[in-house]
């Protein structure tokens, strides 16, 4: 009864939330490391326990299953999977991932929106606090501006504009 009280008083949330934490780091390692059957097992196993994540681990799940479509060079999976990642504009750096991904398949139009949007989200907070001693913000607010660059010098060369190549502000 002793070690049953004591398991009663672990912090089972923060451990679920590592838990999964580690089998995210599980799949990006599997994918780098081309261990296929490594990464369908863990895969199957956020099959499961889906329901559990929370919005930013269901975000990184996404980014980890497009991420393995990509590497696989499998074009139709890729937009099966970007098209199954629920939209969440609260999470701006992980929007902004998923439109670097669109961008890379050719959907610029989608991911300059994207990016424009999480950019004025990131701002909109920006606006809210000053900044002291977290940066996070600012941080992604200069990642998101950059690959909004790319992304509208690409639009613009492939639109045979190269001209109006202009910096983001």
């Amino acid at each position: 009864q002793q070690g049953d009280a004591k398991k009663e008083q672990l912090p089972w949330g923060e451990i679920q939330e590592k838990w999964i934490e580690l089998y995210l780091s599980l799949l990006r390692f599997y994918r780098e490391e081309n261990f296929l059957d490594g990464w369908n097992d863990t895969n199957e196993i956020f099959e499961k326990i889906y329901s559990y994540l929370s919005s930013r681990q269901t975000a990184r799940l996404h980014y980890e299953r497009v991420m393995f479509e990509l590497f696989s060079l499998d074009l139709p999976n890729i937009k099966k999977q970007l098209i199954s990642w629920p939209i969440n504009r609260s999470l701006p750096f992980w929007e902004a991932k998923r439109a670097g991904l669109l961008a890379e398949i050719g959907e610029m139009e989608e991911s300059e929106n994207i990016l424009e949007s999480s950019l004025s989200y990131i701002r909109s907070k920006l606006n809210l606090v000053p900044v002291k001693n977290n940066y996070t913000l600012v941080s992604q607010e200069s990642y998101v501006m950059l690959l909004l660059q790319y992304v509208k010098g690409a639009r613009s060369f492939t639109g045979r504009e190269f001209d109006n190549h202009k910096a983001i502000r």
